[in-house]
C-alpha cells in the first residue's frame, strides 16, 4: 500500500494563489499527474514539472474541506498506459482563471513506498486517488473537469446530495403540459372507482367511514379533498360539493338588513362563477318599528355579484331586521 508525505505547495503554487487572491480570479484546479523520478534531495517546493510524468488523472471532482485546504479527486485507470510503473511522484496543477497558465501548485514523492501501476495489458479496476491542496485564502476555488471524465459513486452522491441539483430538470419536468398525464388518469380513474362505491353505500355507512381511520374512509376523505370539497359549519356557514358535483356550493347565514343600496353584504365563501338562486326567511328585527315591521314586510335579497349582495325587509332600509338566506351556486 503506497504510503506519501504530505503534499508541499510548490513556489509557483503559493505565487498562483497569491495572483488569485489579489486579481480576484478562480484558482482553477486542471489535473493530477503520476510519475516515477527519484526526488533525492531536491527542494520539493522549487519544482516546476514532475521529474518524469508518466500518467494524467482526469479529474472528476473536488471539495472543500476546511481550514484552507481543498480535496482533488482524479480517477486512475491504466487503459491506455503503454509501459507500467512506480507512482512515485503526485502533482497536482492549477491555473489562475480560465485563461492562465497550468502550473504544479503541489508536490510530493512516496520514494519506495509507492504502488506499481501495469500497463494496459494488466487491466487494474478504476480508483479514485484523493489528494489535500493547501490554498490558503483563495476564496475562489473551481474545479475543471474533462468532458471524458466519468462520474464516480462519490460524485454522483454529493450531486444527488445538493438540493438545487435538480432544479433545472424539476422545472422542466412540472412546466411540460403532458408530464403528468398518466398519474391525473390514475386519479380520475380511482375517483370513479370511489365514486361507484360510495354510491353502493348508504348515507350511515359513508358517514361513519369519514369518521374512521379505515382504508375506505382515508380514500374517501383524499378522493374528496381532491375534488375541492370543503365545508365551514357554523351559524353562516358553507359547503362546497367539488368538482364531482358540478362545482355546487350551497351557503347560509343570518345578515343584517342593509342600510343602503350600498351597504353591501357578503356570503361566507366567494362563488367562483355565478349565484344560481337563493332562499330567504324572516328571522327577527330590532329598533323601533314594532311587530306590525316584521308581520307587513316581506325579505328580500338583491344579487349584485358573485361576493356581495344587499337584502332587507319591506321597502326601507332601516338596517333593523335580520333575514335569513340560503344562497345556491357555484
Amino acid at each position: 500500500m503506497a504510503n506519501y508525505p504530505k503534499i508541499m505547495t510548490t513556489y509557483d503554487g503559493l505565487a498562483l494563489i497569491s495572483e488569485t487572491v489579489a486579481s480576484s480570479k478562480a484558482l482553477v484546479f486542471t489535473k493530477i499527474v503520476l510519475g516515477d523520478g527519484d526526488i533525492e534531495d531536491q527542494d520539493f517546493r522549487a519544482l516546476t514539472d514532475l521529474l518524469s510524468p508518466k500518467m494524467t488523472l482526469p479529474v472528476t471532482g473536488g471539495a472543500d474541506i476546511g481550514n484552507g485546504q481543498v480535496q482533488i479527486r482524479a480517477a486512475v485507470s491504466n487503459s491506455a498506459l503503454e509501459t507500467g510503473f512506480f507512482a512515485k511522484e503526485v502533482g497536482v496543477y492549477a491555473k489562475s482563471g480560465n485563461d492562465g497558465a497550468e502550473k504544479l501548485i503541489a508536490y510530493t514523492n512516496g520514494g519506495n513506498y509507492v504502488d506499481y501501476i501495469p500497463d494496459k495489458s494488466t487491466p487494474i479496476d478504476s480508483q479514485i486517488f484523493k489528494v489535500d491542496v493547501v490554498v490558503g485564502n483563495a476564496s475562489n476555488v473551481t474545479i475543471q473537469v474533462k468532458d471524458e471524465t466519468f462520474v464516480t459513486k462519490a460524485e454522483l452522491d454529493d450531486h444527488n446530495s445538493d438540493p438545487d441539483a435538480h432544479t433545472a430538470a424539476i422545472d422542466k419536468h412540472n412546466k411540460d403540459e403532458n408530464a403528468h398525464n398518466g398519474i391525473l388518469q390514475k386519479v380520475a380513474t380511482l375517483g370513479e372507482s370511489v365514486l361507484q362505491k360510495l354510491a353502493l353505500t348508504t348515507t350511515i355507512s359513508a358517514i361513519n367511514a369519514l369518521q374512521t381511520n379505515s382504508w375506505f374512509g382515508q380514500l374517501l376523505k383524499m378522493v374528496l379533498t381532491a375534488s375541492g370539497v370543503r365545508y365551514n359549519i357554523e351559524q353562516n356557514g358553507y359547503i362546497c360539493l367539488g368538482s364531482f358535483f358540478g362545482g355546487l356550493i350551497i351557503q347560509w347565514g343570518t345578515f343584517k338588513e342593509s342600510s343602503s343600496k350600498t351597504d353591501y353584504r357578503h356570503y361566507p365563501l366567494t362563488f367562483s362563477n355565478e349565484v344560481l338562486s337563493f332562499a330567504i326567511a324572516k328571522n327577527y328585527y330590532s329598533g323601533d318599528a314594532g311587530e306590525t315591521y316584521s308581520k307587513d314586510y316581506c325579505p328580500w335579497v338583491l344579487v349584485y355579484d358573485t361576493y356581495s349582495f344587499i337584502c332587507g325587509m319591506g321597502p326601507d332600509l332601516t338596517g333593523d331586521a335580520h333575514p335569513e338566506i340560503i344562497f345556491i351556486g357555484r
